[in-house]
């Protein structure tokens, strides 16, 4: 009889030791990578230094590749697929294009982010975006505040007739071009 205790105790330890293990894998965690500090004295510097300035709908996240810069920086990129609506800014882009966002997931639930970009796209959201070009000629957002959300817009009307807060943001930064 005391050796069936041992056992169940034993299971009931190891299942409990299991589970808890589990849980601790799946319970989303963040990570920010302070890489540098860049600031801007204003919005129109902010605009200024960037190469593209667009509205596109996120289509969808096609996959995260983690790239290692220098001995210690683990940055996860994540790639996404996105349908251009309109470009203010830089040359001419392909409707369907890919941007490249610094951050993303390592391992399990461990979310890495690249300076101060706190969370990822949304798939199907509509996005001003501020985008940076690297040197493979691929569209990069590293910063937050590369990109807005655009909630409630709706691509089937002009951009005219848009709400006003959505008209608001883009005409923030469509007068620092």
């Amino acid at each position: 009889m005391r050796k069936n205790k041992k056992k169940i105790i034993s299971l009931i330890i190891l299942l409990i030791s299991i589970f808890s293990c589990l849980v601790i894998l799946f319970i989303p965690r963040e990570n920010i990578l302070m890489v540098s500090n860049l600031y801007y004295e204003c919005d129109e510097e902010f605009v200024g230094s960037k190469d593209y300035m667009f509205i596109a709908k996120i289509n969808n996240k096609t996959k995260t590749k983690r790239i290692i810069e220098g001995k210690l920086l683990d940055i996860p990129r994540t790639f996404y697929d996105i349908k251009v609506i309109d470009i203010y800014k830089g040359d001419s882009i392909s409707k369907e294009s890919e941007i490249i966002y610094y951050g993303g997931r390592l391992v399990f639930n461990l979310y890495c982010y690249y300076n101060s970009n706190y969370g990822m796209l949304h798939t199907g959201e509509y996005y001003l975006f501020i985008a940076s070009m690297n040197e493979d000629k691929d569209l990069v957002i590293s910063q937050d505040i590369q990109y807005v959300l655009l909630e409630g817009y709706d691509d089937s009307k002009e951009l005219e007739q848009q709400d006003i807060s959505i008209l608001n943001i883009i005409n923030k930064y469509k007068n620092y071009i």
